[in-house]
């Protein structure tokens, strides 16, 4: 295991143990002193009745409007205004957007795909052989060293004072 994937791999466990021991302590606080226990309710047989929302729009905080143009896939551009300050809501904005929504979801599948290629690299796995960087361990007695522009090489290498021309 690498250096980077043990100390992840360790981060990840500290904060697990971390987690399990606050709620132990959460639990024992709640049962000795039973303060922020679960309120006891009383169990009926009926289920509650629900409710839609008369008007789905007045349970979000924005009204949504078209701007009059379109994204690179067709859908329209919207801008949502806040109910309560009337200035841009970039929630809204985001939920009033697919095209958007699109576009962070090929991001995210991109940076994982580039996380699994870093990991790959980092623990050792090989891809799938690269020809050209395999390494050249002698020389084929045919090669010839063109040297510069196609001017063959002096076998002892370049004469004194020779400049490339």
């Amino acid at each position: 295991m690498t250096g980077f994937a043990k100390s992840l791999f360790n981060d990840m466990m500290r904060m697990s143990l971390e987690a399990v021991s606050s709620n132990m302590k959460k639990g024992i606080q709640q049962t000795l002193t039973g303060v922020g226990g679960v309120p006891q309710v009383e169990e009926t047989d009926e289920p509650a009745e629900i409710v839609p929302p008369e008007n789905p729009q007045d349970a979000v905080p924005w009204t949504v409007a078209d701007v009059g143009s379109t994204w690179a896939n067709g859908s329209p551009v919207k801008i949502a205004i806040s109910k309560e300050t009337g200035g841009i809501d970039y929630t809204g904005v985001l939920f009033g957007n697919p095209a958007i929504a699109e576009k962070a979801m090929d991001l995210i599948n991109g940076l994982g795909q580039a996380a699994q290629e870093f990991m790959k690299a980092r623990s050792g796995v090989a891809g799938p052989p690269n020809p050209a960087a395999q390494v050249v361990r002698e020389i084929p007695a045919g090669a010839v060293d063109a040297g510069f522009n196609g001017v063959p090489m002096p076998p002892n290498g370049p004469p004194s004072g020779w400049q490339a021309p």
